[in-house]
């Protein structure tokens, strides 16, 4: 399942890294500058997806959901 769900993200992730270039692109920045810029915008893009998923597997409380979501808000 979790794999079933990376596989997803990643497909999904695809077309909007390709949006993200391209604004990149207009703001005309160094190739360094649009590598790091392009890593903020998937590490933004999959910090939901990577921390949820380990909720998942149905072993975690209320509290320990909650503090995945607090999680999920600081790495975004």
């Amino acid at each position: 399942m979790k794999e079933m769900i990376k596989s997803q993200q990643k497909a999904v992730m695809g077309p909007m890294m390709t949006n993200v270039s391209a604004f990149f692109q207009q703001l005309n920045l160094t190739p360094e500058q649009t590598a790091v810029d392009e890593g903020f915008a998937a590490e933004k893009n999959v910090a939901g997806a990577e921390v949820g998923m380990s909720m998942i597997d149905g072993s975690m409380d209320a509290a320990q959901r909650a503090d995945l979501v607090k999680q999920i808000k600081s790495r975004k």
